[in-house]
This record gives structure tokens, C-alpha cells and sequence, in this order.
């Protein structure tokens, strides 16, 4: 990495990266180069605007921060490690070795699961004992691993390569598969591998589009979710990008991200807390344990949102939270054990590589190992929480709830960073919000089954991408049902994630309407009821009205209704041949439009609403 140092500069003690490396006609050749970027290209703020396909460096570290983190005494024959090589695994080399792996191995069956936005194949690794069609092995719990969700991250897709290798070649593979099943989807994000970048080709962040489903990626991923529905998942990733400017106010020099592997559980409050428990003291400590005893830092993940206070000199950082949005919680609610993957690495480009790949490799292999060694109780557990779901949504029981919103638990709790000038693992303070210990802040009773107008079957191709069963009236009938009335909203100010989102709060009434036939019926009587009312309740953080789906605006009655009954609606099942319509039933032309109109009328809007309603 010699040659690089010349088109650096030397910032708070770390070398960032001014002049980007370019990949040549050679996959494994890397020159200095000056290039513009690909149109259309959307790299994140800390890789180099250029197009340096399968390769990327922001930030090469000084050599007494280097020398923390050796590579171990490991050698590794994935495409990444082949020798000479300077860039990462291209998708090309990705799939050659995949096509190898699958005529070498009876254990392994390679399919293609769909396209990515510029049409390259997303790979899917079946592994079962002796190559069994997974519905002969269903009496096994299966696990669920998928990389690369972010091109950038590529010490992730290149683990999962690695797992997949000794899966299908290796005896560890025997050992396991007789107890388990694997999935696994090396490369999610195949376009940003190729760019280089976070998101998606056109822009939005793969991970942050599961309830959404706007991207051919997503959905792919969770019409393959749904056929599977394993037990474990595991969504492995890369950190580090903006974590070295959040720390910048500690020390001479500043501090940095310390932790090999940090992990983290589905947080939403809607999995039973039995599922939640054990993912930490079984799942999450056992990989711990594992990879502290190779050498390995851990410690739970957060994010890092550069919110420092300097009065009190301290940071706040976050777990995250149980939005179905992300990979992690859309999963959790089948339900599911799901956890969070993040290795250090990010911004580095092949610096500690080796360690990167193998840190993850062994906290997959960890997960792999705790479900084969417990696979009875880890089958039974999640096969009781899915019956008892299909249980609860047959009666309306005003103790039953589900929880729309949800609040972090602010704590105070030190986090271990590097001191750059010093190269020493020092504590600092932070204010630490818990999502393990986050409160619900709206529930709601869970209604027997939610109604929408005819004209909504987008609503229902979404949810049957997540294994929603949709039903519609059979003929004309007039219900007693809860509807919403908004009263208030929050328009956002700019697109995010293709779109302007649209908060709302509302009230809620017992009224009659009549439903012509064809009115679409969800029944809260299947596994995915909990997917259904985070989808459906406006309130809901990713609800469809929130990313307008389902537009509405102050005063509006939400076209969407709670049946409170315990009778049986007159319904049948109704397949996805029964729409013409497109599937975006609501584009960002339409949003912005609503957007634009609502920022001008609203303030308007709500003064005479508000004044209605103190004189009704």
C-alpha cells in the first residue's frame, strides 16, 4: 500500500485518501488514476467520487493503529484472496466460483433469486444434507445468511464466500447439515459492489427498504424469506465509515472504532420477549465468547450519530430500533432469531482484510454451531411463537395489543474507542440509547382482521411479498368497524428514500361503512399479522400512509379499517393475478406533488380544522 501514500494527506492522525485508485482492464490491477464518476453514481461521502469498480479507499490507517489489528494465520482460496489481487471479488469471479463450488458439491443447490436494478444475478446458496430438496429437511431449523447488502462492505460478501466453501466442501459442512439447513445470499447489493458504493444503482439503501419494497432487490429477497422462513437470520455488514468523524473531539488526535465484530438482536417489541432473551444470553454470547477466545474485540452494535454535547463531554449513541424497515426487524416479526453482523473495516480497502473476512467467518460459524447444537429447542421455540400468533389474531381480546411505537431507554454507559495519537483502547462516556430496553409509546388492540377499498390491490401485492394472505369480499355487506380520523401531520421536508414521508397522528371511532365486494380483507389470523399492522396502522414509523402509499392529509378518513368482530367475514383468497395495476401505485412525482401542496395548505388546513373542532 506503499504507492497510495502518495495521494494522501495526513488529517487528525489518520491518512485519508485525496486521489482515488483505479481498477484497470486487469481485475487484480490497481493504478493511480484520475477518473470521473459513472453517471448516475451515487458513492458515499467517504469513498472517492470516481468509478473504481469493485474497489474503494478513503482511509489508510497509521502503522501503530495498523499493528492493533494483525491478520490471522489463516489462508484463504476465495476469488478475493487470489493472488496478486488489489481490488475486491467482482461479481463475474463471484459467480464463476459459485458454478464451481455447486458441481464439486452434492450438499449445495445454486439458484438465482432475481435481478438487480442494472441486471445482474443475485445469487442463492441452498445447503441441505446430501442435497435434499429443503422440504424433506423442514424437521431442521434453517439458518438465513446474506451479505454485501452494501456494495462498500465487502469483507462481509467475501465471509459469506468463504462459509459457502467450507459448507459445501469441507467436513464441517457434514457435521452441520446433519443438524441444520443454510441459505445463503452472498451479494444482496450487486450494482453498489460494482460501483463501489453504499446504496442501491439508483440510489436508496437496500436495507431500509423491507416494508417499502421499491427495489427488485427487496423484493426478491422477501419472496425468498417467505419461502424458506428460517428460524435464524443473520444480515452480515461492514462499519466504520462515519464513526471516525463522530469520535473526533476525543483525545489530541481524536479516537476511533475499536471493536473486531460488533452483533445485535431484532429489537422489535412485537417478538416475544422469550425469542429477544435468548438471542442474547444463547446467540450473541456464545459468538462472543468465540471470537474473544481467537483474539477478537466485540461489544454490542451501535450506531453513531455525532451528537456530542461538550458540557457534559459525552457522545450518544444508539442501538438502533425495531423498525420493519430494516432487514434485521422485517425478519424478526415472521417471527424469526435475527441478528445484526457488523465488522470494523469500512473505508479501509484491503487493509487487514484478512482479519475483516475472518472475524466474520467465525461469528457466522458461531451462529451456525449454537443452531445445530440446540436445533430441537431452537425449532420448537419459534414453531410455538408463529402458532400462538395465528392463535391470537382469531379472538379480539382487549389485553391483546400489538406495539405501533416505541421509544429508546436513555442510559448512561461507557464505550471503549481508540485514542489515534496513542494507539491505547480507552473508555468514554456516552448517552446511550437502549433499544433492548426501549418502552412502547403506542399499542393498539389487535383487530381480527383490517379492511381496504377495492382500489388498493398495490397495498396488497406488497403484502403478499411478505407472505400475507389476502382476501376479498365476496359480495356487498355493511360492518361496524374503528376508523381513523388524522389530526395531526408532519410533512417531511426532503425525499428520503424515494420519497416525502407523511407522519401522521390520528383518532379513532366506532362507525359503520359498507364494503362493496371485492373489498380487501387481511386477516390477523396468520404468522404475518404483526407485518400487516406495522403496514397498515398510519402511526406505524413505516406504515404506507407514512411513505404515501396511502395518502392522506389532516381531517382525512385513513381508507383503512379495523374489524372488531369475532364473526367471520364472507371472504375468499385472492391470488396476484387479480391486478392490472402497477405495483407503484404511488410514485415520488406524486409524493412530491402531495408534499409541495400539503407544505403550502397546511398551516391553512389546520387552523380551520382546529377551530371545527373546538366548536363541534
Amino acid at each position: 500500500m506503499s504507492k497510495l501514500k502518495n495521494y494522501s494527506i495526513l488529517i487528525g492522525g489518520l491518512l485519508l485518501m485525496t486521489t482515488p485508485v483505479q481498477a484497470t482492464s486487469s481485475s487484480n490491477s490497481l493504478l493511480p488514476a484520475e477518473t470521473p464518476p459513472a453517471a448516475g453514481q451515487k458513492p458515499d461521502a467517504t469513498i472517492p467520487f470516481s468509478y473504481q469498480p469493485y474497489f474503494g479507499q478513503s482511509m489508510e490507517q497509521p502503522d501503530h493503529i495498523k499493528s492493533l489489528y494483525p491478520d490471522p494465520d489463516v489462508a484463504f482460496t476465495t476469488p478475493g484472496f487470489a493472488p496478486g489481487k488489489e481490488n475486491f471479488t467482482t461479481t463475474e469471479e463471484m459467480m464463476s466460483f459459485l458454478h464451481e463450488l455447486d458441481a464439486e458439491s452434492d450438499r449445495l443447490q445454486l439458484e438465482n433469486i432475481g435481478y438487480s436494478q442494472e441486471n445482474r444475478e443475485i445469487p442463492l446458496l441452498i445447503f441441505t444434507e446430501d442435497g435434499k430438496a429443503i422440504d424433506e429437511t423442514k424437521n431442521k431449523p434453517t439458518v438465513w445468511l446474506e451479505a454485501q447488502v452494501h456494495g462498500s462492505e465487502p469483507g462481509a460478501g467475501e465471509a459469506a464466500l468463504v462459509a459457502a466453501q467450507k459448507l459445501a466442501l469441507e467436513e464441517i459442512g457434514d457435521e452441520l447439515l446433519a443438524k441444520i439447513n443454510v441459505i445463503i445470499i452472498p451479494r444482496v447489493n450487486p450494482d453498489g459492489s460494482h460501483y463501489f458504493q453504499f446504496g442501491s444503482a439508483r440510489g436508496p439503501w437496500i436495507n431500509r427498504d423491507h416494508m417499502k419494497l421499491d427495489l427488485p432487490e427487496t423484493k426478491a429477497m422477501n419472496k425468498t424469506l417467505q419461502r424458506f422462513k428460517p428460524e435464524v437470520v443473520l444480515t452480515s455488514h461492514e462499519y466504520g465509515h462515519r464513526n471516525w468523524d463522530a469520535f473526533k473531539e476525543f483525545g489530541n488526535e481524536g479516537g476511533g472504532p475499536y471493536h473486531d465484530i460488533l452483533l445485535a438482536k431484532g429489537y422489535n417489541l412485537n417478538v416475544p420477549e422469550e425469542i429477544r432473551q435468548t438471542a442474547d444470553d444463547l446467540f450473541i454470547q456464545n459468538a462472543f465468547d468465540q471470537l474473544e477466545d481467537a483474539g477478537y474485540s466485540t461489544d454490542t452494535y451501535v450506531s453513531f450519530p455525532e451528537d456530542y454535547d461538550p458540557d457534559t463531554e459525552t457522545i450518544t449513541v444508539s442501538e438502533g430500533n425495531g423498525s420493519p424497515r430494516f432487514e434485521k426487524e422485517i425478519a424478526a416479526l415472521l417471527p424469526s432469531f435475527t441478528f445484526l453482523l457488523e465488522g470494523r473495516g469500512d473505508r479501509f480497502g484491503r487493509e487487514s482484510f484478512a482479519r475483516r473476512v475472518h472475524s466474520h467467518y467465525l461469528t457466522i460459524e458461531s451462529f451456525l454451531q449454537t443452531t445445530a447444537e440446540h436445533s430441537d429447542d431452537i425449532s420448537s421455540m419459534i414453531h410455538n411463537a408463529r402458532e400462538q400468533l395465528v392463535e391470537n389474531g382469531k379472538t379480539v381480546d382487549p389485553s391483546d395489543t400489538i406495539v405501533i411505537r416505541s421509544e429508546a431507554t436513555e442510559l448512561e454507559r461507557p464505550l471503549e474507542i481508540l485514542d489515534i495519537e496513542t494507539g491505547d483502547v480507552v473508555e468514554v462516556p456516552t448517552t446511550y440509547l437502549s433499544a433492548t430496553e426501549a418502552v412502547p409509546t403506542l399499542e393498539r388492540v389487535r383487530p381480527r382482521a383490517y379492511l381496504l377499498p377495492p382500489s388498493h390491490q398495490h397495498i396488497a401485492d406488497k403484502l403478499r411479498i411478505h407472505g400475507v394472505e389476502v382476501k376479498a369480499l365476496n359480495e356487498q355487506v355493511e360492518l361496524a368497524v374503528e376508523r381513523y380520523e388524522v389530526i395531526e401531520q408532519t410533512i417531511g421536508e426532503q425525499v428520503q428514500e424515494g420519497h416525502i414521508t407523511n407522519h401522521v397522528e390520528t383518532e379513532i371511532e366506532t362507525t359503520t361503512r359498507i364494503f362493496p365486494a371485492g373489498s380487501l380483507v387481511f386477516e390477523m389470523y396468520q404468522t404475518a399479522a404483526t407485518v400487516i399492522a406495522l403496514a397498515l396502522e398510519p402511526e406505524s414509523e413505516d406504515s404506507y400512509v407514512t411513505y404515501n402509499f396511502i395518502p392522506v392529509n389532516l381531517g382525512d378518513e385513513v381508507p383503512v379499517y379495523r374489524y372488531m368482530d369475532n364473526d367471520r367475514l364472507d371472504a375468499s383468497p385472492i391470488s396476484d393475478e387479480t391486478s392490472n395495476q402497477p405495483e407503484e401505485a404511488s410514485s415520488i412525482s406524486l409524493v412530491v406533488l402531495i408534499s409541495s401542496i400539503g407544505a403550502v395548505l397546511a398551516g391553512i388546513t389546520a387552523l380551520f380544522y382546529r377551530r371545527a373542532r373546538k366548536t363541534s
